[in-house]
């Protein structure tokens, strides 16, 4: 319940809102997924945390839960709602 809280509140925001609810990952591993991915952090500002759920598979089948450990990646331009660039597996982002 309190992991859905919390992605309810990111999913509110059109900029990087202060962390609450959860823990983001460390900078280190944030650093290695944006170098990894090659995601634009000059323009774009990232909320990465993990779930112990699909969110994606939450949103679509509205309410089914599969657990497993996720990584959710928002992106937040500043101008629009943020953007989910990832739900995968922790281990399958790098």
């Amino acid at each position: 319940m309190k992991e859905l809280i919390a992605v309810d509140y990111y999913l509110q925001h059109k900029v990087k809102p202060k962390t609450m609810f959860l823990e983001e990952l460390s900078r280190e591993e944030k650093n290695d997924i944006i170098a990894s991915r090659k995601l634009n952090h000059h323009i774009f500002r990232f909320i990465m945390v993990q779930l112990s759920f699909d969110f994606g598979v939450f949103k679509l089948e509205q309410g089914t839960i599969a657990l497993g450990n996720y990584t959710l990646i928002l992106s937040y331009n500043g101008t629009d709602y943020p953007e989910i660039i990832a739900n995968k597996p922790a281990l399958e982002l790098n």
